[in-house]
């Protein structure tokens, strides 16, 4: 049997009733779905939904074969802001859900709580989550942080299918909330 991944999809994705797949929390109002299926080379093939699954266990070893993928985070500055990529990889944005991944952005960024967004098939961003920091810092930050997630949910010219604006907030590498991203100034 091929491994089985999870692909994150829109919240109001058309063919939630059909797969296999979950909320990611239902406390979190902007998270998205987790669907569930094979990776088949050029595409990917979902499990049908089914009331007979063990989604906790399917979530779980989802997990688990995600974590087989290492892919490489990169650094960058921008107007003296640090932030990292793991992007370009099949299941780049899926890796927000892997809490080893999660923990070493945490460790290039120099800091245990991260703002995280996966705002399109195989784009992962991230930048450090301060609440300590100067307000007009952090205010500068997030709207810098704000304005990738906005142009990169608006890009389609490499043809990624969007995912989410929502913020993933890390603590030590485990979502602890999902908000609202995306917005206006």
């Amino acid at each position: 049997m091929k491994p089985i991944y999870p692909l994150l999809q829109p919240y109001e994705w058309e063919h939630a009733d059909k797969v296999a797949c979950i909320l990611l929390d239902e406390e979190f109002e902007y998270s998205p779905l987790v669907a569930f299926g094979f990776d088949a080379d050029s595409r990917f093939e979902y499990l049908p939904e089914n009331e007979s699954l063990d989604y906790d266990e399917l979530f779980a070893k989802s997990l688990e074969n995600l974590a087989r993928h290492d892919y490489p985070w990169e650094t960058f500055e921008q107007d003296g802001f640090q932030f990292a990529a793991s992007s370009g990889n099949t299941f780049s944005a899926e890796k927000v859900l892997d809490e080893a991944h999660m923990r070493r952005a945490c460790e290039l960024l120099s800091s245990d709580l991260l703002m995280v967004a996966a705002p399109r098939r195989t784009c992962l961003f991230a930048t450090k989550h301060d609440p300590n920091e100067a307000e007009e810092l952090r205010d500068q930050r997030y709207e810098m942080f704000n304005q990738m997630i906005k142009a990169t949910f608006a890009d389609d010219s490499f043809g990624h299918a969007p995912i989410s604006e929502a913020i993933y907030l890390i603590d030590e590498g485990e979502i602890y909330e999902v908000v609202e991203g995306g917005w206006d100034e």
